[in-house]
């Protein structure tokens, strides 16, 4: 019970951008885990806060610390996110695509909508429009009010931007969230 409390306390730290309060919470919310399974959800919940605040040495040890037969789709999207971080999109793109292919329909939304957003933000950097909106339309659907959010809605709104479709990305910009609110 406690380390699910200290994981909530963690998400609610993330919602609000207190990425390195969330990492350290989140990590050691993982060190009360009652199963291999549960740590491995919470290590790749760190891996994502980490990264968000800079801390990609720490992020890359709980990658390096994933057992090779644990979970497949939390395996490849942890090491896609971090392939992204150090700069390989390509392989970053596959690795997150094979998450997305392990995650288990009905199951892993979270994960999956995760993993959907990451690959709108790597379309959306390399201007590829079509597909950012493709993927952050994919993830907003699975989780529409999942942590990160925002960065799906840029890739949505830059990707309309891309396509030629500014005056549909802007009929949506009314429905943004306050610059405060996230």
């Amino acid at each position: 019970q406690l380390g699910g409390d200290v994981a909530e306390f963690a998400r609610r730290q993330a919602a609000i951008g207190r990425w390195d309060t969330a990492a350290d919470h989140l990590g050691a919310a993982a060190q009360f885990a009652a199963s291999r399974a549960e740590w491995e959800r919470l290590a790749v919940e760190a891996l994502d806060v980490l990264l968000l605040a800079g801390r990609v040495d720490e992020a890359t040890a709980f990658v390096a610390r994933l057992p090779a037969t644990g979970d497949p789709a939390l395996r490849s999207y942890a090491l896609g996110r971090l392939t992204a971080v150090t700069g390989r999109v390509p392989e970053a793109e596959a690795l997150l695509a094979d998450a997305l292919r392990r995650c288990e329909p009905g199951a892993n939304h979270g994960l999956a909508a995760r993993t959907a957003g990451q690959l709108a933000m790597l379309c959306a950097l390399q201007a590829r429009g079509a597909d950012a909106v493709h993927w952050a339309s994919q993830a907003a659907e699975l989780a529409p009010d999942q942590v990160g959010s925002d960065y799906v809605r840029f890739a949505y709104l830059a990707g309309l931007g891309m396509c030629g479709e500014a005056d549909r990305a802007l009929t949506t910009v009314t429905a943004l969230p306050d610059a405060g609110a996230s």
